[in-house]
């Protein structure tokens, strides 16, 4: 269990969030949407450790951040960013190996290579391991740190749960690499981990996530199964749009569409 309580952060005069209270589960794909500017990453990057300096509490399994050792919750905690670029000539395979660091301390184990290998090959990026980094696209680099991040939190711990947090994960990959991480993110999700993800895309939202999280000028709008959360009048209120969220009879899932 992830719980964030009383979360407030300004910046200057500008209040990002207000008094956000949620909590998110193992086992689900937990989802923030809401309009930019809406105070999304920014409650991602508290929950993260990124942002330290803010009003109210995040707990990992009942356990205060502040109070986490960073190594250790490094072993559980992967986080992907959206902007997770790198400017050194590394090759795939050493990008990857990244997300690793914190189970070795000078030199990586066979299990940590082969953790690697595997997680290039969930990304369909096995041929790409002896590539330079810098030589990639734009959706095979974000496909690339989506492998290391798998990496980083490969292994269920004992008695404890995995937390994966993303920000933005599809924003530059082609549609069907869009799904391709919904799906392996909703995998993982149900493998007893605590799956949180910013994204814009209503429709994927409806149609990925367990629960949704709708925020607007840094305050809780509603928060629940993407049935309730996304209805006409919540988009109508949040982005001014008037919508109608219609079920297709050839899909097993909601989407809306602007009128």
């Amino acid at each position: 269990m992830l719980e964030v309580k009383d979360i407030s952060y300004s910046i200057g005069k500008q209040k990002i969030l207000n008094n956000v209270s949620v909590s998110f589960e193992p086992g689900k794909l937990a989802m923030i949407i809401g309009p930019n500017g809406s105070g999304k990453s920014t409650l991602l990057k508290i929950i993260s450790n990124e942002i330290n300096k803010y009003y109210g509490s995040v707990r990992y399994d009942k356990i205060l951040l502040t109070k986490k050792d960073k190594r250790t919750i490094s072993k559980v905690r992967a986080v992907l960013s959206q902007e997770s670029e790198l400017s050194f000539p590394l090759s795939v395979e050493e990008v990857v190996m990244m997300g690793r660091y914190p189970h070795f301390d000078f030199k990586p184990a066979a299990k940590d290579m082969d953790i690697c290998k595997q997680a290039l090959k969930r990304m369909n990026m096995a041929d790409f391991s002896e590539r330079n980094y810098l030589t990639l696209s734009g959706g095979e680099k974000q496909r690339v740190h989506f492998a290391r991040v798998m990496s980083q939190i490969w292994e269920q711990p004992k008695d404890k749960y995995r937390y994966f947090l993303l920000d933005e994960p599809i924003a530059s990959l082609d549609l069907n690499y869009q799904h391709e991480f919904l799906r392996i993110t909703k995998e993982i999700a149900k493998q007893n981990t605590v799956t949180v993800a910013v994204i814009h895309d209503i429709n994927l939202a409806l149609q990925y996530a367990d629960s949704v999280l709708l925020i607007n000028n840094g305050s809780v709008i509603a928060n629940g199964p993407p049935s309730e959360v996304i209805t006409a009048d919540n988009l109508f209120k949040v982005y001014g749009l008037k919508c109608r969220v219609i079920k297709d009879p050839g899909s097993s899932f909601p989407h809306f569409v602007v009128e």
